[in-house]
């Protein structure tokens, strides 16, 4: 999401955005010049046994949140003791750190939120965004974590079959590029709605690809990445694939999701239970997912992925022309001072992708 939003905006989308309801939590969100830059949340009774809860959620916002130069922290209570709540985590965090330009507390229980410091607002009444966040791909609120959790989890049976022999042959017999392009249409066809019986080949489609080559699966991720909505059609492939190219879809899908702002870390880290052990992707995913890396940080690492894909292309071409002299090679050597590598095609060039960031209008 791009557009800037008032508190009020934000504080209905949290539970959209982390894809639960949060009554009986407290959010923190880190801001620098107004743009979100990290956020995170406690469900207080998950720590209501310790001596001081809110203590316990400060000092995590005190180690993580100057990470990423947040300036100002927005605390936020949930729920019928999320004011009192807030306000001591608000008051922990002011008591040993002067990281933070400004701390801020606020509360929303019963349809209707309040600023309560530094100064106290009037109750005003929370927004509705279902139908934006709808649009773009966001399902609604699940009613707690666990069964928000379940959402991100495999189908218990595959909703799809492989891509056919034939198909899948004629699949691979294209350059690295073509099938980039041949996956990533597929994933815009699912993001726009697009369904029927001329569609069911799509995921199918979509799940050779990225399964076959390491270049064509960056390439789909760095797509992703830039809409919710692909990101949401990349979990529901995921969800549904056959066994054997699950574990590629799951890590595509937990870093996509998780890059473009449509989950957070838990839903993230869910999918990627279902990678296999040995899967680079899923193992540097888990350590961007575990250190609670910024998205725009994610995103810049995938700038490359358009020039993996000429290098990919231009191995692919080489091969071929590789394989196709090698009966001849010995009757027709290359001239002197030539070699196969004159002959390979030259790299396409590299067309840097958009990016993508939300912002908070501060409440007037």
């Amino acid at each position: 999401m791009t557009e800037r939003m008032g508190m009020g905006d934000y504080i209905a989308s949290l539970p959209y955005l982390r894809g639960y309801e949060l009554d009986n939590h407290v959010v923190a969100v880190g801001q620098h010049d107004g743009i979100v830059q990290v956020s995170g949340s406690i469900n207080w009774d998950d720590v209501k046994d310790r001596p001081d809860p809110a203590e316990a959620f400060a000092d995590v916002v005190r180690r993580r949140f100057p990470e990423v130069q947040a300036d100002h922290v927005a605390v936020i209570g949930f729920g019928p003791h999320g004011a009192e709540r807030a306000v001591a985590t608000s008051a922990a965090i002011r008591s040993t750190s002067n990281d933070f330009e400004r701390v801020t507390t606020w509360a929303a229980d019963a349809g209707q939120y309040q600023q309560l410091e530094p100064a106290r607002g009037p109750l005003r009444p929370l927004p509705s965004p279902s139908g934006v966040f709808l649009a773009e791909g966001y399902g609604p609120p699940a009613a707690s974590q666990e069964a928000m959790m379940r959402r991100y989890r495999p189908l218990p049976e595959p909703a799809f079959e492989p891509l056919d022999t034939a198909k899948a042959s004629r699949l691979d017999a294209t350059p690295p590029s073509a099938r980039a392009d041949i996956a990533n249409r597929a994933l815009d066809r699912l993001a726009n709605g697009e369904r029927g019986p001329d569609t069911e080949s799509l995921r199918p489609t979509l799940a050779h690809a990225v399964s076959r080559d390491t270049a064509v699966r960056d390439a789909v991720i760095a797509s992703a990445v830039q809409s919710t909505a692909k990101s949401a059609e990349l979990v529901e492939t995921f969800r549904g694939a056959p066994e054997e190219s699950r574990s590629t879809l799951a890590a595509m899908a937990a870093i996509s999701s998780y890059a473009s702002g449509r989950t957070g870390n838990v839903a993230a880290s869910t999918m990627l239970e279902s990678t296999d052990p040995n899967d680079n992707l899923g193992r540097l995913a888990g350590i961007a997912v575990g250190a609670r890396l910024p998205g725009p940080a994610i995103r810049a690492m995938l700038k490359d992925a358009d020039k993996d894909l000429d290098e990919a292309d231009s191995r692919w071409h080489s091969q071929r022309v590789s394989a196709a002299r090698s009966p001849v090679q010995a009757a027709f050597p290359n001239p002197p001072g030539v070699t196969r590598a004159d002959n390979s095609p030259q790299p396409r060039p590299h067309q840097p992708g958009p990016t993508i960031g939300p912002s908070i209008e501060p409440e007037r």
